[in-house]
């Protein structure tokens, strides 16, 4: 006979097992329950159908009694409330019957109504790396190398050009005054520079026909032949570092050819 007491327990745990247990879970999350008991043979998953809203997992599976207990994990893809029975089969294919398998609700964050989320708001859109991000790049790089030759052949030209420009007389007698300021210009050097300026200016002005001491006097007071002249000789009898003005001095002759002057000392040619 059954006691009372055992009696009372086995009724308790048949009103147990008519329960359905409820989960809850938002959308795409795992819900895990344990420690169901369901009556009858052993149960399996029964093959996933495309689309199914929800599926099912059996994690561990345990004799109890005349039933089984069974660990689940599911995973609810569309909300609402999704009963589990219907994803289970028995595996000696005999009849599921009134079983009271969880139930799953799953929740959606979206507003009431709304089946799906909203779609981003219209704008650009901005993508880094891929082929697109290659062939921009290979682009700046190309645009930077052709800058780079261009500007490199931009400078070379000008430097040929400066090269090939022919000198004038003010940057051949730069040397020459630099080293005469010195002290360093030897007086056959010295006296080839005053005769050649001499010369120069005295056909220049058009003093051919004067005496050659009339005209070194007029020569040393004119404006621009004077600086020069006056120069040399007061480098020759002070030399050291006087402060002149080479910008000033040479003016006269920038706008010159190198060759407008006859410069030669001794059948040697200076500068």
């Amino acid at each position: 006979m059954v006691r009372e007491g055992d009696a009372l327990m086995l009724a308790w745990l048949c009103w147990l097992g008519l329960q359905a247990v409820q989960l809850e879970a938002p959308v795409g999350l795992t819900a895990r329950v344990g420690d169901v008991v369901l009556a009858g043979s052993e149960l399996e998953v029964a093959p996933l159908v495309k689309d199914s809203p929800l599926t099912v997992r059996i994690t561990r599976v345990a004799p109890h009694g005349d039933a089984f207990r069974y660990d689940f994990e599911l995973v609810g893809l569309e909300p609402g409330t999704h009963e589990l029975a219907p994803y289970l089969r028995r595996k000696d294919a005999s009849a599921i019957g009134e079983l009271a398998a969880p139930k799953l609700v799953v929740r959606t964050s979206l507003a009431d109504g709304q089946v799906l989320p909203h779609h981003p708001p219209a704008g650009p859109t901005v993508r880094f790396g891929g082929y697109t991000a290659l062939l921009w790049t290979a682009g700046v790089v190309w645009i930077v190398g052709l800058v780079a030759i261009l500007y490199a052949g931009r400078r070379r030209r000008a430097r040929e050009h400066a090269e090939q420009r022919p000198k004038t007389l003010a940057e051949r007698l730069e040397p020459l005054v630099r080293s005469a300021i010195a002290g360093e210009l030897g007086r056959s050097e010295r006296a080839a520079l005053e005769l050649g300026l001499v010369a120069y200016w005295t056909r220049r002005l058009g003093w051919e026909a004067e005496r050659p001491d009339h005209v070194l006097p007029k020569l040393r007071a004119h404006p621009e032949a004077g600086p020069l002249l006056v120069g040399l000789e007061q480098w020759l009898h002070a030399p050291g570092k006087p402060v002149v003005d080479l910008e000033a001095l040479l003016a006269p002759y920038r706008s010159l050819p190198a060759d407008a002057l006859t410069l030669e000392s001794a059948g040697t040619s200076l500068g």
